[in-house]
């Protein structure tokens, strides 16, 4: 048998919260998943979730597998489960610099370890191939004195990268490129506030096959080519559900610790996360809400209810504060959960 074939990139260690309380006994624990525009769930076993073959798996030139990254994501797991059950749940602080970090790298991963991520950049670096293989196949339809009369010396060559490193970087770019995102996030993250969003509603926050969200409701206000998402603007945010207790959002300009959220962000964040999601999103009960099916950017309401501006999570922090909360729709329960 293959050591480590099937690699979970959202990992059941972290779905194992989302498992419905009410699970009959003798059942194995299931969470609700849905697929992305629908209300329809459908119980499925965590270890059967999000999970794909050899996705980080390394191919040496020998035919060999190096599992450093398959291995490493494990540790980070690990780690987080302990700062969940230890910490997170008893809104507890973090243990000094150490914890603080290995949560970052947690919420890193999570961001550059899916599908969503890899196809990302297949897009992005597979045009640059494109590009290339053009330009290739322009210079060798050329005469060799025509050639010579083309090119144009670089003034270095130090990080220059061949047409066929970049074929393997597009071809498969988790296993190029996961490390060095999270290198670069994580002590990003380090340094931003990070806030706890709890809940004590039912069923509380969603999550998915792409759980961390990288938003910034001001990018659209943003001439072209400022327009984009970068962790360096003020208004940015980063966003994972931790559980259906609570939810995580760095951000520079928000507060730091735990807060309690009135519904209305609960079902925002969630609303959020739905429209994020590449396939599949799941619920610790078969329920959904009409409001997390609508699409647009963050929305944010004052104590009443009523949608007030574009603006950033973390910017809704005062009115959070004021917990009086709007009367909600009530939840779609499913055919399943009325059964």
């Amino acid at each position: 048998m293959v050591e480590k074939k099937r690699q979970h990139y959202v990992p059941n260690s972290y779905l194992a919260a989302w498992c419905d309380p009410v699970t009959p006994a003798g059942w194995t624990p299931f969470v609700w998943a849905f697929a992305k525009d629908s209300t329809e769930g459908k119980r499925k076993a965590p270890a059967k979730l999000f999970v794909e073959s050899e996705m980080y798996t390394i191919r040496l030139p020998n035919g060999g597998r190096d599992l450093r990254l398959e291995n490493g994501l494990g540790g980070l797991e690990q780690a987080f489960a302990r700062i969940r059950r230890d910490v997170l749940d008893r809104r507890a602080e973090l243990r000094g610099d150490e914890q603080r970090m290995l949560l970052c790298m947690f919420v890193a991963a999570m961001h550059s370890r899916t599908p969503k991520y890899r196809e990302h950049w297949q897009r992005q670096l597979g045009e640059a191939v494109r590009i290339g293989e053009s330009l290739e196949s322009a210079m060798l339809a050329k005469s060799p004195q025509e050639r010579r009369g083309s090119v144009i010396a670089p003034a270095s060559t130090e990080n220059s990268v061949s047409l066929e490193e970049l074929r393997a970087v597009a071809d498969e770019p988790i296993q190029h490129l996961l490390l060095t995102s999270i290198e670069t996030m994580a002590p990003i993250l380090f340094e931003m506030n990070a806030l706890v969003v709890c809940t004590t509603d039912s069923p509380g926050f969603i999550t998915s096959d792409s759980p961390c969200m990288v938003t910034d409701a001001t990018k659209f206000e943003r001439p072209f080519p400022y327009n984009a998402v970068g962790l360096t603007y003020e208004t940015a945010e980063v966003i994972l559900p931790l559980s259906p207790q609570q939810t995580v959002v760095f951000s520079w300009k928000g507060t730091k610790g735990y807060q309690d959220a009135p519904a209305w962000v609960v079902d925002e964040l969630n609303r959020q996360t739905r429209m994020m999601t590449r396939k599949t999103f799941v619920v610790s009960r078969d329920v959904t809400r009409p409001r997390w099916f609508e699409f647009g950017p963050p929305r944010i309401y004052d104590e009443n209810g009523v949608k007030i501006q574009r603006e950033s999570f973390s910017a809704a922090q005062t009115a959070i504060a004021r917990t009086p909360t709007p009367n909600r729709e009530t939840p779609t329960t499913n055919r399943a959960q009325r059964d």
